[in-house]
């Protein structure tokens, strides 16, 4: 073996050993570039979680505490009932138009009297005698008409309703004619509890079949007994009465809602699966209820989501809050890119100081 191809071996050798730490060096940097990169990465999705979190918690009280508002506000007024051997139409009109001019969520406020059939022809009058010579208790025919009410044991007509205008054709209408406010109003007057119907499409006029509710809140007869189901049923004089638009309560209590892109969704936990949305609230979808297919609702709570039941007066809903796609993107950060890349230009230039003080060097001037 001549002297060239000695030093090409020896040269080679060199290469090959020196070359064993240099690659471990860079596997060891990208390795760690990469296990630094995933848990930068992981601490930022548990700080976006953990404010999402809050943020869901946030809304869910917003809607509660607007809800607990309106409840109060029936309240008030079945403590005028209670105070008041009579309540007249213009007093029950004096008493809530404040309250309905800065309350934009409420459809309307009404007083619905237990009226026996005995006495069906004298409130009939009497209200023609008010100022609505048309008046009759009334009540909706299969074809969606409205028609004189069939006579029947009693009834629970809307007596009076504020505001007024938008409302008039509730004017009369008789609760008991309808399945679902019939059962409603009996488990309220069982029980003396403000007792919510189910989502319903209410006969208001403005409501544009739109889903709404009802809160009912049982007034018994002044210094009578209500300490048994039996009492109350005896001397049961009225129902007062809040109707809502779901979306107008979720609109108005979410109104100044800070941050944004966050997705709300509304659920009726009792209902077929189609029909358990009531309402989505968002910035990038339409406001509105829609059928819903068990593979959306599973979609749903894929991923980052937050869930919570709220009682509505006895009603079950569910509140799903989900974070799109803006609230996500907004909470993200350079620093897992950062740091990630900040190893790898670290391992780079240890590897480059590496190479230039390699000892293959001293072979080529052996």
């Amino acid at each position: 073996m001549n002297k060239n191809k000695l030093i090409k071996t020896l040269i080679n050798l060199q290469k090959t050993v020196h070359s064993l730490p240099l690659a471990l060096t860079i596997f060891t940097g990208v390795m760690f570039s990469l296990l630094t990169f995933m848990g930068t990465w992981n601490l930022e999705n548990k700080t976006i979680e953990k404010e999402f979190e809050q943020d869901a918690t946030d809304i869910v009280s917003l809607l509660q505490r607007s809800l607990d508002k309106n409840l109060q506000q029936l309240e008030s007024i079945v403590g005028v009932y209670a105070a008041s051997e009579k309540v007249t139409r213009q007093e029950f009109r004096t008493f809530v138009k404040p309250y309905l001019s800065n309350h934009s969520d409420i459809q309307a406020l009404e007083w619905i009297p237990w009226v026996p059939h005995e006495q069906r022809a004298a409130y009939e009058q009497a209200a023609k005698q008010e100022g609505f010579p048309n008046f009759k208790i009334i009540e909706q025919n299969p074809q969606g008409e409205l028609i004189k009410a069939k006579p029947r044991e009693e009834y629970f007509p809307v007596y009076f309703v504020e505001p007024y205008h938008d409302n008039e054709t509730m004017l009369g209408f008789d609760l008991a004619s309808n399945s679902v406010s019939l059962e409603a109003l009996q488990l309220s007057r069982d029980s003396g509890k403000a007792i919510a119907t189910p989502p319903m499409i209410l006969m208001h006029k403005s409501t544009q079949h739109q889903l709404g509710f009802l809160i009912l809140w049982p007034i018994y007869r002044q210094n009578t007994p209500t300490n048994s189901v039996i009492s109350r049923r005896q001397n049961l004089e009225g129902f007062a009465s809040s109707a809502f638009l779901i979306g107008d309560v979720v609109d108005r209590a979410l109104e100044y809602l800070q941050p944004r892109g966050i997705d709300v969704y509304l659920f009726h936990e009792s209902a077929p699966t189609e029909k358990r949305l009531l309402y989505t609230y968002s910035s990038s979808t339409p406001k509105a209820s829609k059928d819903l297919k068990e593979e959306d609702f599973a979609s749903l709570r894929n991923g980052l989501h937050h869930t919570v039941i709220l009682d509505v007066s006895g009603q079950k809903w569910l509140i799903l809050s989900k974070p799109n796609s803006e609230y996500i993107g907004s909470r993200r950060t350079w620093y897992p890119w950062t740091v990630s890349l900040g190893g790898m230009s670290i391992t780079i230039a240890t590897d480059s100081d590496e190479e230039k003080r390699s000892p293959s060097r001293a072979l080529h001037q052996f």
